[in-house]
């Protein structure tokens, strides 16, 4: 879920009940595996609604956290270092909202390009 800079769920009581069903589904999953580690007797049931209470914070972004990056433009084969050129795996910690969908390739013929840009 991404919520505007200014809603913080951490803070905001009605920004952390704005869940996707997406954040909700993965929240079930991360309280089954922990119900499972936990076990669900009745001395571990505070531990397991003190996890439920947790879970969303922890599920959630600000929007100021994402396209944090202005030197890499996130291509569908990878992000590129603009700034060097060079192609790096995709990875979620980037946080890019977006994908262009091109291939890069360093190898394309650029001609076109560098007649327009003489």
């Amino acid at each position: 879920m991404v919520l505007p800079a200014n809603r913080n769920p951490r803070e905001d009581p009605i920004a952390s009940e704005a869940l996707t069903a997406a954040d909700k589904a993965k929240a079930e999953r991360h309280l089954a595996h922990a119900v499972l580690i936990f076990g669900a007797s009745k001395r571990n049931t505070s531990k397991i609604n003190a996890m439920k209470q947790r879970l969303p914070q922890r599920l959630t972004a600000l929007a100021d956290e994402f396209d944090q990056s202005p030197d890499h433009l996130n291509v569908a084969n990878g992000m590129l270092d603009l700034c060097i050129g060079e192609l790096e795996p995709h990875s979620p910690k980037q946080r890019f909202t977006y994908c262009v969908p091109v291939l890069y390739n360093p190898n394309a013929d650029a001609s076109a390009w560098t007649e327009f840009l003489a």
